[in-house]
């Protein structure tokens, strides 16, 4: 509710690399506009097949950049 487009743009980015949303952490912190929460929540979603991935560290951080700034990288 009340997304901005990077907003928006961050988290449809996020559901569809992950299919998650619904169970995101992040996502409640992002409600409440707590930024430090979020940062920290998507940046939890980092493995894959149990190993934390360089890719996945990557596009978090992009996803939150986006999310937080509207920086589109």
């Amino acid at each position: 509710p009340k997304a901005a487009q990077n907003e928006f743009d961050g988290g449809v980015s996020f559901d569809f690399n992950t299919g998650a949303i619904h169970r995101a952490s992040w996502v409640k912190a992002w409600m409440q506009r707590n930024w430090v929460k979020v940062e920290a929540g998507l940046k939890l979603w980092k493995k894959g097949g149990g190993k934390v991935l360089p890719g996945l560290v990557r596009r978090r951080e992009a996803e939150y950049q986006m999310i937080r700034y509207g920086r589109y990288a």
